[in-house]
């Protein structure tokens, strides 16, 4: 017995809304019982794939006008069109009813019956479809603001903002959490799609990207090489050598969620992390009481008994680090402990735009200790090696330049063993006036009398 299952029931005089439309073409399951059919007959060996010309004829006879038209417009091909591809622009007609549905907040999507949807259709898939998530891109109709003046532009429209200092630039962006690369609010650089710094390629805006002057370092060196040259006497260098330790300026978080810039030295042979006194209480940050015993070389012993949890950001990156900070009066003294020229070292340009610390190589305060707890984690693969015992390492506070360099050199000049005007030998030879005694005075009366001096400026008696 053999049971006829009809493909489509008449459908003229169903509205034309987005609500008709979706019950059309899903309610009345007609476009599954069509592939259920041609599944069936492809399963028995049929040439399916030569009835494509009275398929597509069969289903446009039977389906709206309205869909008629925009299938119409949509197959703008010459050759004759398939089946598959009224289906699968079935399919996306369903799902495009089905999203202007949902953005205009009527009614849903209209899931298709399971009860009757045909045993060889798969319905693993039909589910599928159905949950089908779509999403909108909402305008956004509201005008830009900059964080810098108030006006209606975009931070890098603002001339107040382009007059700053790349570094006041810095604080700006970091304080008000903008994109490091497009300057914008509304993401990070890591979802930022925007073009990369025009003159190094690197994700940070060109505004932010520190200016190397290539002509005043010239100068320097044309400076130097003139005050060698008017030596009388060809010098010997001798260079006075002094280990840089790792320094790097870092945004903390206060109290308040804002940053803070600070200055701080990396040592991964410290197993903890440290903060002064003086910035824990400008943060704000929350004191617990902890005593735990400090032990240096030679044993020497120490203690701190506050700590705090910090919130530790580069400034290049948007990356965070939670460490605990023991609060101790003063780290160290001032690093490095004396300045050094930058010229012996011939920097690459890369890392003269983003040093972890632009002052590195002068003296300066120390704020923080940041230990082995996070020193690996900050880390990169590059290195440059610009000396025997020096290079530079990138990590993701910038380029922080570890080992030995030279101080500034001392010249010592071999000349004839003549000094004038030595304030040492004038000790010897400075003539002391003072009263003499009868003794003495005969003496000295016997030795002018006794002694001269010849042509070789020897004593004769």
């Amino acid at each position: 017995m053999r049971t006829r299952v009809p493909l489509f029931n008449h459908t003229s005089g169903h509205s034309s809304t987005h609500q008709g439309y979706i019950l059309l073409l899903t309610q009345s399951y007609k476009i599954f019982i069509v592939i259920s059919n041609v599944n069936a007959l492809r399963a028995a060996t049929q040439p399916v794939e030569s009835w494509d010309v009275w398929l597509v004829t069969l289903i446009c006879s039977r389906i709206d006008s309205a869909t008629v038209a925009e299938w119409q417009l949509h197959y703008n091909k010459k050759d004759l069109p398939s089946f598959t591809e009224i289906k699968s622009f079935l399919f996306n007609r369903i799902a495009a009813y089905e999203a202007g549905e949902m953005n205009s907040h009527k009614v849903g999507s209209y899931p298709v019956p399971v009860s009757l949807i045909p045993s060889l259709f798969n319905k693993q898939k039909l589910f599928k479809f159905n949950d089908k998530k779509i999403l909108f891109a909402k305008y956004n109709e509201s005008k830009p603001k900059c964080v810098s003046c108030n006006s209606e532009n975009y931070l890098f429209q603002c001339m107040k903002f382009k007059n700053l200092s790349v570094e006041d630039c810095r604080d700006v962006v970091f304080k008000n959490r903008c994109c490091f690369n497009c300057l914008r609010s509304d993401h990070q650089v890591r979802q930022c799609r925007s073009s990369s710094c025009t003159q190094s390629g690197k994700r940070h805006n060109t505004l932010l990207h520190v200016i190397y002057d290539d002509q005043e370092a010239d100068q320097r060196n044309d400076d130097n090489q003139s005050v060698q040259g008017s030596s009388s006497a060809p010098p010997n260098v001798v260079g006075c050598g002094m280990v840089e330790l790792a320094t790097a300026v870092v945004y903390v978080n206060d109290a308040a969620d804002n940053v803070m810039r600070c200055r701080v030295v990396l040592d991964s042979g410290s197993q903890l992390c440290f903060i002064t006194n003086i910035l824990a209480r400008r943060l704000g940050l929350q004191i617990v009481n902890n005593t735990v015993p400090i032990t240096g070389v030679g044993q020497s012993k120490s203690s701190t008994s506050k700590f705090c949890m910090g919130t530790v950001q580069s400034q290049f990156v948007q990356t965070q680090f939670q460490v605990q900070l023991h609060v101790l009066p003063t780290i160290t003294g001032d690093l490095p402990t004396q300045g050094f020229d930058t010229n012996q070292l011939n920097i690459p340009r890369e890392i003269q735009s983003s040093p972890a610390d632009p002052e590195y190589s002068k003296p300066g305060s120390i704020d923080m200790l940041l230990g082995a707890e996070i020193f690996f984690d900050i880390l990169r693969q590059d290195k440059h090696i610009v000396s025997e015992h020096a290079a530079f390492q990138d990590t993701v506070f910038g380029w922080i330049l570890v080992g030995k360099v030279l101080t500034q050199p001392s010249l010592v000049s071999l000349v004839r063993p003549v000094i004038n005007q030595c304030s040492a030998l004038s000790l010897f030879t400075s003539t002391v006036s003072r009263r003499l005694c009868k003794e003495e005075g005969a003496v000295e009366q016997h030795f002018t009398q006794t002694s001269r001096r010849n042509e070789r400026e020897q004593f004769v008696v």
